[in-house]
């Protein structure tokens, strides 16, 4: 429709602050395509369709379409070998010591979700520690154009990057029950490991701000916090976890930072 803003102009003004000028949807349709293409069980109308001509009949703005941020070891060495029909095991080896970590994949082998976590006890977060110090971060900046003029207007360039470090335990390194438990068993333990973990921080997001106009998640110490970055305006959504003597909570804010 004449005079109707793009997707991406709608995922613009929204993390300005604006009206969109309508409801922008954003679906994550990658993994009902995916399995369905695998499994020759796409809707006939969808036969030959690519992922994009998926988005564009749903009239759905496309929410993650770019990864140009790369992470690299540079002395830690990594390795993977298989252990199941379905069971992939990774380790890092370090000078420190040795953490592995296995995954379980789904039928399809689209998916997987953690069978090992890679940190076991407190005293494994020196080694990862080591792990996330040795980390070389570069941006792929022909990878993130050739994915804007792929993607087009259909939704704001946005990508995300190592979590929290409490959410990183509780989602990818040790596991939720495991990290409240060591929370309350070795606390100085993992505090150092959050403390260590915050202070790496920069060598990622001032990389990630050689991204011009999109929208990146980052994070600090035991706050997560995503950066939305306009041509007029910087949003800061924070949410921050807080320990008091037998709970954990969690506190928002939303401001608007100043462009320098």
């Amino acid at each position: 429709m004449a005079g109707r803003r793009s997707f991406r102009e709608m995922n613009l003004a929204i993390f300005r602050g604006e009206d969109p000028g309508g409801v922008l949807w954003q679906p994550r349709l990658e993994f009902w395509y995916d399995v369905n293409r695998k499994r020759g069980t796409l809707p006939e109308r969808y036969a030959g369709a690519s992922l994009l001509d998926l988005y564009d009949d749903c009239l759905a703005s496309v929410r993650y379409f770019t990864w140009p941020l790369k992470v690299r070891q540079r002395s830690v060495r990594t390795r993977e070998e298989w252990v199941g029909p379905k069971r992939l095991a990774r380790y890092w080896e370090t000078p420190v010591g040795t953490l592995r970590e296995v995954v379980h994949y789904d039928e399809w082998d689209l998916s997987s979700y953690q069978d090992e976590y890679k940190v076991k006890t407190a005293d494994d977060l020196a080694i990862l520690e080591y792990i996330i110090q040795d980390q070389e971060w570069s941006w792929d900046q022909t990878t993130y154009e050739a994915d804007l003029a792929r993607v087009g207007e259909r939704g704001a360039p946005q990508f995300y990057f190592r979590r929290s470090p409490l959410q990183g335990l509780f989602i990818e390194h040790m596991g939720f029950q495991p990290a409240i438990y060591a929370l309350h068993d070795e606390r100085d333990k993992v505090e150092h490991y959050l403390e260590v973990a915050r202070e790496e921080r920069p060598s990622s997001t001032s990389v990630a701000r050689r991204s011009r106009g999109s929208l990146s998640s980052t994070w600090a110490s035991s706050r997560q916090s995503m950066l939305c970055t306009t041509s007029a305006t910087r949003w800061s959504i924070t949410w921050k976890w807080q320990r008091r003597p037998t709970t954990l909570s969690m506190t928002y804010s939303v401001r608007a930072l100043s462009r320098s």
